[in-house]
């Protein structure tokens, strides 16, 4: 499969654009490195690839498609902050079993342990919470992630514990992910290629 951002033009509020005419392609099983300059519109790419935001101009494709506009979204994104993904007032379990029931695999590729699934987000750590977010995004349905900074707030061993899980679920799953980073040697070791915005 393939994802594409297609002469993508976004503007806040009918402000200067903060994207004009811009052209991405993402293959599945491929990891794609994106970088760029604050305020360039990593992020909000990011949001409009997995329909979060809809552009002012151009279209996602997918396959050469639009993108679908109901049902279960194909594209995932998972920001750099969980808690403001998931719904407080919810445990871990639930959460996690909207999305789907993983196997004992994945959990453990994630370090996820069963026991978290009793608890509310608030009383995991924020590298904890975000495995979660990145567990529930990867559904069976999913073919594409937009990783937006997912690891930027985690130390050295959980970003290489994450990074590893992340790559070896791309490779199996044929699941293609955009890396959004500022951390040019974090995508120098996950990514192909990397573009810059």
């Amino acid at each position: 499969m393939r994802l594409e951002a297609a002469a993508i033009g976004f503007g806040f509020g009918g402000g200067a654009p903060v994207l004009d005419g811009v052209d991405l392609a993402l293959e599945s099983g491929r990891i794609l490195g994106l970088t760029g300059k604050s305020g360039q519109g990593k992020s909000t790419l990011g949001r409009i690839l997995a329909r979060h935001l809809l552009p002012t101009r151009g279209r996602v494709l997918i396959d050469g498609a639009a993108s679908p506009s109901t049902g279960f979204n194909p594209v995932q994104l998972v920001h750099q902050t969980a808690i403001f993904a998931v719904n407080p007032r919810w445990k871990i379990g639930r959460i996690v079993s909207e999305a789907f029931a993983p196997d004992e695999s994945l959990l453990q590729a994630f370090g996820i342990r069963r026991q978290w699934f009793d608890r509310f987000p608030h009383e995991l750590s924020g590298g904890e919470l975000q495995r979660v977010a990145l567990l529930r995004a990867l559904a069976p349905g999913t073919r594409f992630l937009i990783a937006d900074e997912i690891t930027s707030m985690l130390d050295p061993i959980a970003q290489s514990e994450i990074w590893h899980a992340l790559i070896d679920v791309s490779a199996k799953r044929d699941i293609g992910i955009l890396a959004i980073s500022h951390d040019l040697a974090l995508l120098g070791r996950v990514a192909e290629r990397t573009v810059t915005l």
